[in-house]
């Protein structure tokens, strides 16, 4: 009734002619198994041992751990559970929803086409922390996407602003820290069905390129996280599948190990995370309000 398991790295036919034509692509090249985008970010930044944990943020987010065996969310509140292509090792997944979709869009609206996403992160390093009240819910919630489901949200921010007039530098901040929680909402998830907690957190994808995204998230967590200097850490994951079909490494283990992955360690500054405790809590609230159930 099931076609049978494939490993990672092997391969599994050759590129069709119409489809090598469309790519520009020469026809009959092998096509290999990979993983899934999210789980090629884990082997892109060299996660391989129990315990690892990493969010890869891109288009969407995901927050995985590594496991020796497989770890069943048996009350089905937020995770799952999946194969991880390297030994014996299982990964606990949950979903963040819209991350770096959402970032783009945010961007576009009020930039009006006119700002780059560097110049968004450069003016959201520019507010405070707690972003004088400013709150996002453009995607990234609490609850792993699939659980939250569809809903309502927005920019959420004081009035009257005869007050305070929140700027795009609040905006953009508001974003950055909303997915920040979000990310510390998840990896609790799945620390407690994975039965033990994070230590540190590797972070890759194309939104580790925010530089004030990888201040707040240390600070959120209050541990360590190890930001990748190469974003794009899905692709390099995919990469190294390649490398096993092609003959260079005798497995996915070996391949991954011999890649070169350079990290910047950000460290949690404890009074900023006391800080931001209290941000937590309160953006919690504010989505408890908002949600249907509540």
């Amino acid at each position: 009734l099931l076609p049978p398991l494939t490993k990672a790295g092997q391969a599994i036919g050759s590129l069709a002619a119409g489809l090598a034509e469309q790519w520009g692509l020469p026809a009959g090249i092998p096509v290999t198994l990979a993983d899934s985008d999210s789980r090629c970010g884990l082997l892109g930044m060299g996660l391989a041992l129990d315990k690892d944990a990493g969010a890869v943020l891109g288009w969407s987010a995901s927050v995985q751990m590594l496991t020796d065996g497989p770890r069943l969310d048996l009350d089905c509140r937020s995770t799952w559970a999946g194969c991880y292509p390297i030994g014996r090792l299982y990964t606990v997944d949950a979903k963040l929803g819209d991350a770096g979709h959402a970032f783009d869009w945010l961007v576009r609206i009020i930039g009006g086409g006119q700002l780059s996403h560097q110049a968004a992160d450069h003016l959201a390093g520019e507010a405070p922390r707690g972003c004088d009240g400013v709150a996002c819910f453009l995607g990234p919630g609490p609850k792993t996407a699939p659980q939250a489901g569809l809903g309502l949200g927005g920019v959420f921010l004081p009035t009257p602003v005869t007050y305070h007039e929140p700027t795009p530098a609040h905006i953009f901040r508001g974003y950055f820290e909303s997915v920040a929680y979000s990310i510390k909402s998840n990896l609790a998830a799945v620390a407690e069905v994975a039965g033990q907690p994070a230590t540190a957190l590797y972070l890759g994808g194309g939104m580790a390129r925010s530089d004030v995204l990888a201040t707040v998230l240390p600070d959120v967590l209050g541990i360590p996280v190890n930001r990748s200097l190469q974003p794009q850490v899905s692709a390099l994951g995919a990469a190294s599948a390649a490398w096993v079909s092609a003959g260079m490494y005798s497995c996915m283990e070996e391949s991954v190990s011999q890649q070169s992955h350079e990290f910047q360690e950000q460290l949690p500054e404890p009074g900023h995370s006391a800080e931001y405790q209290e941000y937590y809590q309160d953006w919690l609230e504010l989505y408890r309000r908002l949600s249907p159930e509540a």
